[in-house]
């Protein structure tokens, strides 16, 4: 993306996840919240607060949004986390399956000025689909076939049916680890 000329947006960092769970008797399912501002359904997530990284943001998100505990981070199939000169493993962030840059015209609870979010996009596993806290935004499990009707933004859409179409494809994205 390639910043408003004459003048450059603030940028900031957010954080989301698709949440799965699969149902024996339904199968792979995604859990979406339906935004307060936009009235469409939408992946749980939010900004990245300056204590956390984004591994960090998208689970506390997550649980804040949804109710869920236990949920698991899942990272697209790639090289090893790069360590030595001194890195513990154990500090390699979860990496998203993808980045995005999306432009708020209005602005948001965080800056009433219009600026740009730098959306890091993760994927989620959860074993227990019911919500253990109150969700902080209506939140709902729906199945891939009930997606094509959704009021969403078209880019969430496609990357859920993608998602459904890994796991459909026998890349059991809940098997990696």
């Amino acid at each position: 993306m390639t910043p408003d000329a004459p003048t450059r947006l603030l940028k900031h960092a957010t954080a989301s996840a698709f949440v799965f769970h699969h149902d024996r008797a339904e199968g792979w399912r995604t859990g979406l919240v339906l935004h307060p501002v936009f009235a469409r359904w939408m992946m749980p997530g939010g900004h990245v607060e300056d204590y956390e990284n984004t591994e960090e943001a998208v689970l506390r998100e997550v649980a804040e949004e949804t109710g869920l505990t236990g949920i698991r981070l899942w990272s697209p199939a790639g090289p090893p986390a790069v360590v030595g000169g001194g890195v513990d493993p154990a500090a390699a962030v979860e990496v998203p399956c993808w980045i995005s840059e999306h432009v708020i015209p209005d602005g948001d609870n965080q800056l009433s000025e219009r600026h740009i979010h730098i959306d890091h996009k993760y994927v989620a596993i959860t074993e227990n689909p019911n919500s253990v806290t109150e969700p902080a935004h209506p939140f709902r499990w729906w199945k891939r076939a009930e997606l094509a009707d959704l009021s969403m933004f078209d880019d969430v859409r496609e990357n859920a049916l993608t998602l459904f179409e890994l796991l459909a494809s026998g890349d059991p994205i809940a098997d990696r680890e």
